[in-house]
């Protein structure tokens, strides 16, 4: 099967909540090609989603040593990190997520919260940037 054929298939599982099946499909991806950037990021992404946070680490973590300038990696990492109260090296995946592109809003929502506590007024500007025209925010659901 074609790397973008088994990314696909890995895709739909994920959609359809067939997360065992999903995570097996990322697998074989991640297998036939260990620097795939949307395969690690998505394989982050359905860990965390199952509440398996360690392995959502190693996922992006993964990606941005093979991609270091992909912001997503980047920002998911530090969303991972900053709910595990390590708001230091949160803010360093923020800041270079925000060196990439400047107007990413996920980048300042989670810079806002990381600087929450040390640097209100930074941390207000960057809530403005990260929410302003788009308030909501819809996630897939993820239940029975």
């Amino acid at each position: 099967m074609q790397v973008d054929e088994a990314l696909e298939r890995a895709r739909r599982l994920t959609r359809s909540g067939e997360d065992e099946a999903a995570r097996l499909a990322y697998m074989e991806v991640v297998r036939s090609e260990p620097t795939n950037v949307f395969a690690l990021i998505e394989l982050g992404n359905l860990a965390l989603a199952g509440g398996f946070r360690s392995a959502a680490r190693t996922a992006y973590a993964e990606a941005i040593k093979h991609h270091p300038a992909n912001p997503i990696a980047r920002v998911n990492l530090a969303n991972v990190l900053r709910a595990d109260k390590e708001s230091a090296a949160a803010k360093l995946h923020y800041e270079a997520a925000l060196a990439i592109d400047a107007q990413m809003h996920e980048a300042h929502e989670g810079m806002a919260w990381a600087l929450k506590e040390i640097d209100p007024d930074a941390a207000e500007r960057h809530l403005q940037l990260g929410f302003l025209g788009r308030a909501l925010v819809t996630r897939p659901y993820r239940g029975p």
